[in-house]
């Protein structure tokens, strides 16, 4: 059962990070909410990169993942995000 567990998780990672590299922006979006649901503080870091992005819905998506998620050692992602939400 550990094992099986083991791989659902690394079987689910896997398709969070398709999703992530998706050219479709609803399939990017799907997997930052999908971060945002169910991640950690650290993954603040996977979704920083997405605040830069040219389009607005994935710039929002990421914003709002970020903000589930963030916790105080997030802070120094503060001044980006400050900058992108001024767009």
């Amino acid at each position: 059962l550990e094992k099986s567990n083991a791989q659902n998780r690394a079987l689910s990672a896997q398709h969070l990070q398709e999703l992530l590299d998706s050219e479709s922006i609803e399939e990017k979006c799907m997997g930052m909410t999908i971060l945002g649901i169910d991640a950690q503080p650290y993954d603040v870091d996977l979704l920083t990169p997405y605040l830069k992005s040219p389009n607005l819905a994935i710039v929002r998506t990421a914003a709002a993942s970020i903000a589930k998620i963030a916790n105080h050692e997030s802070i120094t992602i503060a001044p980006l995000l400050i900058n992108q939400l001024k767009i």
